[in-house]
């Protein structure tokens, strides 16, 4: 029996045949308590029930856990409906962004009046206004797009309607205990670091160290030296330096570089801010402290693989290192998602990554010949954030997270690895427990040795699988240390060790109300890019290609394309199969669309492309277009200027042969005349001749006699043409 989590619906089955549904706002584990909604009361709110009850009525056959959604298709609205009622979406969210986060009092009959009431006197809108979109939130799926107007609903939509004191010069006696030369020579005591001497040292630090002009504190205490301790310069340029005794030593520089108040501010000045934040910055906190249980935050990032692989098609050919993502819970450190690839790190592997993520781990593993039980590795659904750093989530392609699943992406600041610390040092986990000991590893060579990549023996099928035995290893054995994992006093003192898996158990039953599930369809469509396409006359047009598919023959698209004009349909895809399609369709349903002349035409120029060679093909296209347009403007030019000679020259003669203006009304009399005169004149010009014809012998023609023909054997319009001229010529002779 399937688990009930959050966003669970319930669909009651009523002993007159009908069904009510329940969607589960909240579960409580530690009291066996469930807060749900009924997905058919326009004004319902929020009420509880006993899990127990509820597993004991799907037992008994009188309620389901149903699968569908039937409110799915808010996850993927059409793109041109969205942008048209984004901004009403995005009030009505403002309204009670700050409500649906005071989980579970807003559930709470006693709690949920008083914060109504406050948010609307703030936000200067009716109760009934807030009590409304809290319904629709709740009931349509707790996410943001469950706010859109449901205007496909009406009109009957199908049925044709729609950032010292002073100075101490005056005093003989040098301060502090007497160096070995002044107690050789005691009239080389040395000098006192008075005010003037540390503004030098503040001066040459500022202006020499913390640029970078000195790598050193010692080079810096010499051109310090040089530059204003100089008694003069000698005839090339010089600094003559006096006695070293007369001038700071090292080691008072250094003592005094000590006691230097602005530490911070001399290593922000020296390595950057960003290198400061980094590695100096100090660890005051931790990153557990925020999630409160399993799926409230994820952290994802990739890393290329030290170790090269070969190809399994033919194993003595290298195709390099692979693109690692990993996917960890920060509150239980389990890994929740893995991926591995080619290509990357883009928005792609991310995709495979996030989806991982969120799918059952037990097919997974089998695919790779690997037999797990699902409690081996039990994550298999939606968190609550993913924090990323500034690379693959921070586009439009993840939009869909945030709108279509209800997952917020937060994304760390550029070069801030210690944001997401956790993920990072699981890759150096990885390389140090596992791909250190493969064989094709990558390491420092040392002269004479050979390429370590030409020791490479797995490829990527059993790169993963070793891979996944590492992540199921970590997940089920790894002690996390103590030092570092803030253990609460629940765990302590319910014995809970830390290791993934039992952290990961613990919290889902003690901290629960972070886990959701999608269907698998749902997560790929939310992860797939999105574009629009348009439908015309010669198919589907996206991405500079065609596409069809049987809906739009039976539903004649083409046709009313060619008739009323083009209008645009919102599309997904992957992009590594430009082939397919997948149309958004606004009663939520999705059809899949193939390019036309894929597989067909032996020719195709997109045959075995993905959509990065299409869009390099039509960029190389573009800028060929733009380089020639100089060329084909000056050859335009040229040409009409020599056609332009022509009508000029035309022009002229014509004038000139018609001096006295012959009438209009005359020279279309003589239009067919002229015409067999020009046609005969014409073909005389052009008539054929396969060689010279000899009239050097040429004299009086001999005419020699033709047999009579036989009238049976000339052809019949021959004969007919006989007969006419036979009567013709009587009529004369009468």
């Amino acid at each position: 029996m399937d688990k009930i989590i959050l966003n669970s619906i319930i669909q009651w089955l009523c002993e007159n045949d009908s069904t009510t549904l329940e969607r589960v706002l909240w579960v409580e584990q530690s009291c066996e308590t469930v807060i749900v909604i009924s997905m058919d009361e326009p004004k319902s709110l929020p009420f509880m029930r006993i899990e127990s009850e509820i597993e004991k009525a799907i037992h008994e056959g009188m309620a389901i856990l149903r699968q569908v959604d039937p409110y799915s298709a808010l996850a993927n609205p059409d793109l041109d409906f969205l942008e048209k009622h984004r901004k009403k979406r995005d009030s009505s969210w403002e309204i009670i962004k700050e409500l649906v986060v005071e989980v579970p009092n807003i559930y709470l009959k006693d709690f949920r009046g008083p914060l109504v009431s406050k948010q609307a006197k703030e936000m200067g809108c009716s109760v009934p206004s807030v009590y409304k979109y809290l319904h629709n939130y709740w009931v349509r799926g707790m996410i943001k797009n469950a706010l859109l107007p449901t205007y496909h609903k009406c009109g009957a939509p199908g049925k044709l309607r729609a950032t010292n004191s002073a100075h101490e010069k005056n005093k003989p006696k040098k301060r502090g205990r007497p160096t070995l030369l002044a107690r050789n020579f005691p009239d080389r005591t040395g000098v006192n670091v008075d005010e003037e001497i540390r503004r030098i040292f503040s001066i040459s630090k500022k202006t020499l160290f913390n640029t970078g002009k000195c790598s050193t504190l010692f080079d810096t205490h010499q051109v310090m030296l040089e530059k204003f301790f100089n008694i003069g310069h000698d005839c090339n340029g010089k600094p003559i330096l006096p006695p070293a005794y007369e001038t700071p030593s090292y080691r008072q520089f250094t003592n005094w570089n000590l006691k230097e108040k602005d530490f911070v501010k001399s290593i922000i000045s020296r390595e950057g801010q960003r290198k400061y934040e980094l590695t100096c910055r100090p660890l005051l906190g931790n990153s557990t402290t925020l999630a409160f249980g399993p799926g409230a935050v994820y952290q994802i990032d990739a890393t290329i693989g030290d170790v090269y692989l070969v190809w399994f098609l033919d194993r003595t050919k290298l195709i390099g290192r692979p693109v690692i993502y990993f996917c960890i819970d920060v509150f239980s450190r389990m890994i929740t998602g893995i991926h591995v690839g080619l290509e990357g790190p883009n928005w792609t592997m991310a995709m495979m990554s996030l989806a991982n993520t969120m799918n059952d781990k037990v097919s997974f593993c089998a695919k790779y010949g690997i037999t797990i039980d699902f409690e081996a590795w039990p994550c298999s659904y939606l968190p609550c954030q993913y924090t990323a750093d500034r690379g693959e989530l921070l586009c439009d392609n993840s939009e869909g997270l945030v709108s279509s699943l209800d997952i917020t992406v937060a994304n760390c600041p550029p070069y801030r690895g210690d944001y997401k610390g956790i993920i990072e040092r699981q890759f150096g986990r990885v390389n140090q427990k596992t791909i250190n000991w493969l064989p094709g590893i990558v390491r420092k060579r040392q002269p004479g040795e050979k390429n370590p990549a030409l020791d490479a023996k797995l490829d990527l099928k059993e790169f993963i699988q070793v891979l996944i035995y590492d992540v199921l290893e970590y997940n089920l054995t790894h002690r996390i240390d103590t030092k570092r994992y803030p253990m609460g006093k629940d765990m302590i003192r319910d014995g809970v060790e830390p290791i993934p898996i039992e952290l990961w158990n613990w919290g889902i039953v003690n901290r629960s109300g972070h886990l959701r599930q999608k269907s698998p369809q749902a997560v790929m469509l939310a992860l797939m890019p999105k574009a629009k396409g348009k439908v015309t006359e010669q198919g589907i047009r996206a991405n500079g290609m065609f596409y069809g598919c049987q809906r739009a023959l039976d539903e004649q698209w083409y046709q009313r394309a060619r008739r009323k004009g083009n209008w645009d349909i919102p599309v997904c895809y992957d992009p590594r199969n430009i082939d397919i399609i997948n149309l958004m369709l606004t009663d939520g349903t999705v059809e899949s669309c193939s390019r036309l002349g894929a597989r067909r035409d032996p020719n195709d120029r997109f045959d075995e492309c993905c959509l990065e060679d299409v869009q390099e093909y039509f960029g190389v296209e573009s800028l060929k277009s733009q380089l020639y347009q100089s060329t084909a403007q000056q050859s335009a030019a040229d040409y009409n200027s020599l056609k332009q000679q022509i009508i000029n020259n035309a022009t002229k003669l014509t004038n000139e042969a018609n001096p006295v203006k012959t009438s209009n009304n005359r020279r279309q009399k003589d239009l067919k005349k002229n015409r067999d005169a020009a046609r005969d004149h014409q073909r005389n010009e052009e008539k054929w001749s396969l060689g010279q014809v000899d009239d050097a012998g040429a004299g009086p023609g001999k005419v020699l006699p033709f047999p009579p023909l036989n009238e049976e054997i000339l052809p019949l319009w021959k004969r007919y043409l006989t007969k006419i001229e036979d009567v013709e010529r009587d009529e004369q002779d009468e």
